[in-house]
């Protein structure tokens, strides 16, 4: 795409978003001529500002378009235009979508539906264990999960997803080239290897308080409907929530203890008329109308029927995230060998997974 170095260039003026784009590209017809356009030819175009104006000027004179394009490339990212069939197709009908997305990673089909998992920074254990069962059962029947890859809800949102085999994708509120939150460098790392990681913000940019809104915009904007998996009274979780709204996309929220505050956020969205998940098939269902014929999602697990009753035991104490597999014999009140072969049958017929450590976890 002939503008695809100046919408890089213009990513990189402060203050230049989607409103001053569009300004711009409609005055001078392409951000090409925009960029090239005498500085008095400026003036009949509304919005701007002085100091935008200096900063966009000076950034004309100084930046080097092709140093910046082979930055990108030397990193393995790649600049999307919305006119790239690899720019999410949901996100352009939004009121605002970025007229720049980078983009690294392996890839991810934007023809498969989405749901964004989203929720708070500090979960509790049942949170943890929700995110990761949503993420691994959305992924394991051909949902695509994005999230912002923060701490919390979102990091066992997008770790589900990879472990049940599907596509993920991570909005960040920084450059790609920069980890945030820090701890969080290998999940980073195994999104771009199976995934895709996204961004606006161009290679450099810092994570700003100021970010996380314009990022969840896009989470939000990519999705079929959002789940607020669990979240405060005042959670950002909720301003995503919010944006949903917006742009005309389902929300939905997860019920937890009715003693719990780090639920609260989410009763009040049921209350409001956000739909409630209580089971991954419900709210599939929600979204069918959605979803283009033929490619409905496969309907998954076991049913319980089909379980004996020790392994239906063995299940109901497993969690959805690793355990210590040499409890279950305590907790069960059945012989070791025994839960042994039960744990043997359930891995067979996927209800659960055994990692490094004798440590399980529940799948379905």
């Amino acid at each position: 795409m002939e503008d695809l170095e100046y919408l890089v260039g213009m990513s990189l003026v402060p203050g230049l978003g989607p409103k001053r784009y569009e300004a711009l590209v409609k005055t001078f017809g392409s951000p090409k001529k925009a960029w090239h356009a005498p500085e008095e030819a400026f003036a009949s175009v509304p919005g701007l500002g002085e100091k935008f104006l200096r900063d966009f000027f000076a950034a004309r004179k100084s930046l080097s378009l092709a140093k910046e394009g082979q930055r990108l490339l030397d990193r393995g990212v790649k600049a999307l235009g919305r006119e790239d069939a690899r720019y999410p197709p949901l996100l352009k009908n939004i009121y605002d979508p970025p007229f720049i997305l980078y983009a690294r990673g392996k890839g991810v089909s934007w023809e498969r539906p989405w749901v964004a998992l989203v929720g708070s920074r500090k979960m509790t254990a049942y949170g943890r264990e929700m995110a990761f069962w949503l993420g691994r059962e959305l992924a394991s029947r051909g949902i695509g999960v994005v999230s912002g890859m923060a701490r919390g809800i979102d990091t066992w949102a997008h770790r589900g997803a990879l472990k049940g085999g599907g596509e993920t994708a991570a909005v960040l509120g920084s450059g790609l080239d920069i980890c945030y939150p820090p701890e969080n460098l290998g999940l980073m790392g195994e999104i771009s290897a199976r995934g895709l990681l996204l961004s606006e913000f161009p290679l450099g940019t810092g994570p700003k308080p100021r970010h996380f809104p314009l990022r969840n915009r896009i989470i939000s904007g990519i999705s079929l409907g959002t789940v607020v998996v669990e979240a405060a009274v005042k959670s950002g979780a909720l301003i995503t929530a919010d944006q949903a709204l917006e742009q005309g996309r389902e929300v939905f929220a997860l019920p937890g203890p009715i003693t719990s505050p780090a639920s609260r956020g989410c009763h009040n969205l049921i209350k409001q008329g956000a739909k409630l998940v209580q089971d991954v098939d419900d709210l599939l269902e929600e979204l069918t109308a959605y979803i283009p014929a033929g490619e409905s999602p496969a309907k998954g697990g076991v049913p319980q029927a089909d379980l004996s009753p020790e392994e239906k035991r063995l299940l109901d104490l497993i969690p959805y995230h690793p355990y210590p597999a040499e409890g279950l014999a305590a907790a069960s009140g059945l012989p070791t060998a025994r839960v042994k072969a039960a744990l043997t049958i359930l891995e067979i017929k996927g209800m659960i997974a055994q990692e490094a450590g004798n440590l399980i976890l529940r799948l379905k």
